[in-house]
């Protein structure tokens, strides 16, 4: 696929050394093969157990022109970080993927072609993790029905991807305020 539209692609990180490591063959590689024009955003949400910020420093030096770092002064949480992404995002698309690597970078490319296809936004779920036990899978197929209440909504084995423009136009949530506290470092 080959697409002229930024895709911005938000990865929050805490203490994810280990697995930043990986970031270049197991997801740039992936993304230049698929011809894509993107962006990654990085927020490093104050990690205190690893040198995650210095990983993620070293992994901007395999694409300076595409990947953005920010660095938060303490941890915010998720969705503090993942907020960061948001107002930093200059993509049509904004696509989050977790630093651990769990789910393959294999699968952007499919919620690209959904997001092409016109879709507002593309909530996914992984299939097949919690093997035969699936007792775990309980609390988690009940988060998952929360998306009857949005009938536009796709469901997609994947992970989430693109921010509605009326999104940011909505008031945020108490523990958002914490997102003005971040320090970018285009570095």
């Amino acid at each position: 696929m080959n697409s002229n539209k930024l895709i911005s692609i938000v990865i929050p990180v805490y203490n994810e050394e280990k697995n930043i490591d990986r970031f270049k063959s197991e997801l740039l590689d992936v993304l230049d093969s698929f011809g894509l024009n993107y962006e990654i955003i990085c927020v490093e949400d104050g990690s205190c157990r690893d040198d995650s910020w210095g990983a993620l420093k070293r992994f901007q030096q395999a694409s300076p022109d595409r990947i953005r770092l920010f660095r938060h002064s303490r941890n915010f949480g998720m969705s503090g970080a993942y907020q960061t992404g948001f107002d930093n995002a200059k993509g049509e698309y904004v696509v989050v993927y977790a630093s651990d690597l769990e789910t393959p970078a294999k699968y952007i490319i499919d919620v690209v072609g959904k997001l092409e296809e016109g879709f507002d936004v593309i909530n996914t779920n992984r299939v097949g993790r919690w093997g035969k036990n699936g007792f775990r899978k309980i609390p988690s197929v009940a988060a998952n029905y929360r998306h009857l209440a949005f009938p536009r909504f796709q469901r997609f084995p994947s992970f989430p991807a693109k921010l509605p423009p009326a999104l940011p136009a909505l008031p945020p949530p108490p523990f958002f305020l914490l997102r003005f506290f971040y320090h970018p470092c285009h570095l």
